[in-house]
């Protein structure tokens, strides 16, 4: 009878220890797909227009004080295609920046110059994993690396290290709970089109017509400081993007 009791418990421990396995990548990917909405509502979309309110902390032009707020709009289509456009109040154009699946623009006070080499592998990264995030990462070039958590803010966070094909590195945490990306953390292309450390926070996540959307982000540099905030505005889907809206203008 003790023989059979010490089997029994060892298979109990046992059973146990299985169903606590940690997560593989691959299971972490597809809790980060069902919690944006599922794979079958990601696979439909075949465009994305989204609307944001920017606030720029920093590098306000010349005679500005305070928080410069202006209209961002993102146009995206499947399956490698990006555009974002940033509006004066008026309305104007002030800036855009371009990848049409193979070659990219910046347009800045109706002054067109090609994306440098950092902006274009960045553009061509984002469009890349826009639509369907990491589920076919192996077919798009894209390695990714379940690392150790990570306590940020008193926050512990399950962290994907992505690696573009580029050899260019993210590290993407993601809440254990929500399996929402809270946070980003890596190499972005800055203005001046050389690559600049950053940090991306994600927040208040909201479903819009299936589609998880956080409602607000930040940029935050190297030292610490937010120069920029984005504020959730609208999103439209499959609204027949012309590629015409990719070329350069």
């Amino acid at each position: 009878m003790k023989k059979l009791n010490a089997l029994l418990l060892c298979c109990g421990v046992g059973f146990l220890m299985s169903c606590q396995q940690p997560p593989t990548t691959d299971d972490v990917v597809n809790m980060m797909t069902e919690a944006s909405g599922g794979a079958e509502a990601l696979a439909v979309l075949t465009d994305q227009v989204i609307t944001w309110e920017l606030t720029m902390n920093v590098g306000m032009p010349e005679g500005v004080e305070g928080p410069m707020i202006m209209q961002m709009t993102m146009t995206v289509k499947r399956s490698d295609k990006v555009r974002w456009d940033v509006y004066e109040p008026e309305g104007s154009i002030v800036y855009s920046r371009c990848y049409d699946g193979t070659t990219g623009w910046n347009m800045e006070n109706s002054q067109r110059k090609d994306l440098t080499k950092a902006q274009l592998q960045e553009m061509e990264s984002m469009a890349t994993t826009f639509f369907d995030g990491f589920p076919i990462h192996q077919d798009k070039g894209v390695t990714l690396e379940l690392l150790a958590d990570e306590v940020v803010d008193e926050q512990n966070y399950m962290v994907l290290q992505v690696t573009d094909k580029h050899d260019n590195v993210q590290k993407q945490y993601i809440n254990p709970e929500t399996h929402f990306i809270e946070r980003e953390s890596g190499y972005i292309a800055n203005l001046a089109g050389e690559w600049e450390h950053m940090i991306m926070t994600f927040k208040n996540y909201k479903m819009v017509d299936g589609i998880a959307w956080p409602h607000h982000m930040a940029h935050i540099n190297a030292t610490g400081e937010m120069t920029m905030e984005w504020t959730f505005k609208e999103v439209k889907y499959n609204t027949g993007v012309d590629d015409a809206v990719f070329m350069a203008e």
